[in-house]
């Protein structure tokens, strides 16, 4: 999305999740200053996956150059203009991160039933 998506008259943004302030809306506060605990973690991600077996030096390449591209240039620059908040983990980090998520969501799914429809 743009920036600027969550102006008044579009979409009043109540709080964000996250253990920050988003920098696209820093006058909207978290749900932790809010009273609501446990939405630290909860955030997008997007990163590169690598099939099984691809060598480590590989891996370590591509990371390095994510790594270069979300914390300085053009690519940054375009990230945050679209609101997006850009960072970086390590391979083994981002893979930690994937399996807490697909834990804690498919304990979710679990739980609550929920199906998708085709």
């Amino acid at each position: 999305m743009p920036a600027g998506w969550w102006m008044p008259a579009k979409v009043i943004p109540l709080a964000v999740t996250g253990a920050q302030r988003a920098s696209a809306a820093p006058g909207v506060p978290t749900l932790k200053e809010l009273g609501y605990d446990g939405f630290d973690d909860l955030f997008v991600a997007n990163g590169l996956l690598a099939p099984t077996g691809t060598s480590p030096a590989v891996i370590k390449a591509l990371n390095r150059e994510m790594v270069r591209m979300n914390t300085s240039g053009p690519i940054r620059e375009k990230l945050l203009d679209a609101s997006y908040e850009p960072g970086t983990l390590s391979p083994e980090a981002y893979g930690a991160m994937i399996d807490r998520e697909l834990k804690l969501w498919g304990d979710v799914v679990q739980e609550t039933g929920v199906r998708v429809k085709a």
